[in-house]
């Protein structure tokens, strides 16, 4: 072979190197596709009290994620009575964060949101107590600068009692927050407070009942749909679901069905597109006997009840409902006392299998289809 040929030789091995290496580069790599999911395991989290909860879970990227609650000393009570419970996560492991504690008796934290690792928000309720006597109940905002949590002022609507147990973003200056407050002769109204990037402020809603209305959880798909869930009763029966929107101008209740004359409830809400809504929560199927799961569906005109399962051996009910896409919605709360997780694949809902550990799941988040945490008496997570 001459020196030509055997150039021409050594180029074409190197040509087809350098092909080989570039259609590699187009082929998708094993390790690259997705995992499958659906196997949820436990993750080590900081150990709270025996009575200690985690009511609310957000996750803003894979390393970035936080959990709120509520942790109480054993007894012998000593005060405070209640401190709220701020955990980070870092990617690795989940880790206590200082938080504001305002009162002397009782700081309680119910939701949280992150915009970004600096911009994150948490709302609840504190309470003081004086001379052996407990004072009047006010919402209680916290905020992470990226640097620290510290309390951010927040209005009340009545002199006696106010909380705040549902929160969600739809940038830094447009934030709501949902609730309830009352006066001392018992009865309760909603309490919906807005965030517009300089203060929070006190937003009108309306009341389904006379005598009782609660506010549980909000989800916003657009400024001008915003939707918040939670019960109302007049005080005669049971309560009735309550479900109300943002049009952009003002709250509205919208009808939503009830299972029965006893007591039914809604927790929490989210939403894929204006057509496409979720809520989950209970009812009983006697007073004060069987808790059975419920699960409505909003289809853009109506709200419509939708079969799910309960498991048989005790009380079923859904505290937590993340909707992905229409045919992806995952759903959690407790059965029995032990962990229970739904899956809606766009034809109906399953029961998925998971550890099988003790507490309820009372909240739920998701950065994406293969990146979901829920978290209660335990924090969990799912691929």
């Amino acid at each position: 072979m001459n020196r030509f040929s055997l150039r021409g030789f050594l180029l074409a091995i190197l040509l087809a190197a350098f092909l080989v290496g570039h259609i590699s580069l187009m082929i998708p790599r094993a390790s690259a596709v997705a995992p499958l999911c659906g196997s949820w395991k436990v993750v080590h989290s900081p150990p709270q009290t025996p009575i200690g909860d985690l009511y609310g879970v957000a996750i803003d990227a894979h390393a970035d994620g936080w959990v709120v609650g509520v942790s109480a000393p054993t007894l012998p009570t000593v005060y405070p009575l209640n401190l709220g419970i701020v955990e980070h996560w870092d990617g690795t492991r989940w880790h206590t964060v200082e938080s504001p504690q305002p009162a002397n008796y009782e700081n309680d934290l119910y939701a949280v949101v992150a915009l970004s690792p600096n911009d994150v928000w948490a709302v609840g309720s504190y309470q003081n107590a004086k001379n052996g006597y407990e004072q009047p109940q006010k919402t209680l905002i916290e905020h992470w600068d990226g640097t620290r949590w510290k309390v951010v002022a927040s209005p009340n609507a009545n002199a006696f009692f106010n909380s705040l147990t549902g929160l969600t973003a739809l940038a830094p200056d447009d934030i709501w927050a949902v609730g309830s407050q009352g006066a001392v002769a018992g009865t309760s109204q909603t309490l919906v407070e807005h965030w517009d990037g300089t203060r929070w402020r006190i937003v009108p809603s309306p009341n389904g009942g006379s005598y009782d209305n609660v506010l549980e959880g909000v989800t916003a798909l657009s400024a001008d749909d915003i939707w918040a869930v939670g019960e109302s009763t007049n005080g005669i029966g049971g309560d009735r679901t309550l479900v109300e929107q943002w049009n952009g101008q003002q709250w509205n209740i919208v009808p939503s069905p009830s299972i029965g004359t006893f007591p039914n409830f809604l927790r929490k809400v989210s939403g894929v597109a204006p057509d496409d809504v979720w809520t989950v929560g209970g009812y009983w199927l006697y007073p004060g006997d069987i808790l059975n799961t419920l699960t409505e569906h909003w289809n853009g005109s109506t709200w419509r009840v939708v079969a799910s399962p309960n498991p048989p051996g005790g009380d079923n009910t859904l505290g937590a409902v993340a909707a992905l896409a229409s045919n992806d919605v995952w759903a959690t709360g407790y059965t029995a006392g032990v962990a229970l997780i739904q899956h809606w694949d766009g034809h109906q809902w399953r029961l998925v299998a998971n550890s099988g550990d003790q507490g309820d799941l009372t909240s739920i988040a998701a950065l994406n289809a293969h990146d979901i945490w829920a978290a209660g008496k335990q924090i969990m997570h799912d691929c």
